[in-house]
């Protein structure tokens, strides 16, 4: 039984549609979790390997969020990368053919409305910096049925390898739509 209590009953008929394209891609669904003063509504997340044979693990983490202010979506995105980074699951990197483990952190705000600036803002952001890490802001427009992210890719990965934000932008796309 689901225990998960979404304020917004439309929150919770597009979470049902999420999950189950989480669980057929292998992800593990855990409900109201706990980190600090957070409380994440869902997350996913799935181990395994990136194409360099690398550690990976991917998190998508999910809660409903009252404000769409970029300084409040931030500080959710940095928590839910934080999240990650410290519950990853360490004994991963022992069969990597290096020495990385990689996170992939998809924090998703699941919000009532965003006004069409503050949209416009999150698609010209550039994604943080996390060092072999990954995080990507997502915000799911509840009333519209929009989904806004960066369109970005941030200067520094043109160096190494640019394809991977194409392809974070790809998976949020197909597993977020509504």
């Amino acid at each position: 039984m689901r225990s998960v209590m979404w304020k917004d009953g439309r929150a919770a008929e597009y979470m049902a549609q999420v999950e189950k394209r989480l669980r057929d891609g292998g992800f593990t669904i855990t409900d109201d979790t706990g980190f600090g003063d957070s409380v994440f509504h869902v997350v996913a997340r799935k181990r395994g390997f990136d194409i360099m044979m690398e550690a990976a693990e991917t998190f998508f983490v999910f809660a409903e969020i009252r404000t769409t202010d970029p300084g409040a979506l931030a500080q959710f995105s940095a928590t839910a990368f934080d999240y990650a980074v410290k519950t990853r699951d360490r004994r991963l990197a022992q069969f990597s053919q290096g020495s990385r483990h990689v996170i992939v952190c998809f924090p998703v705000a699941v919000v009532d409305g965003i006004d069409p600036i503050i949209a416009e803002v999150l698609r010209n952001a550039t994604p943080p910096f996390r060092w072999f890490n990954f995080e990507m802001l997502a915000v799911h427009d509840l009333r519209e049925k929009g989904l806004h992210h960066s369109q970005k890719t941030p200067k520094w990965a043109w160096i190494g390898a640019p394809w991977y934000y194409s392809k974070f932008r790809n998976t949020i796309d197909k597993t977020l739509r509504s």
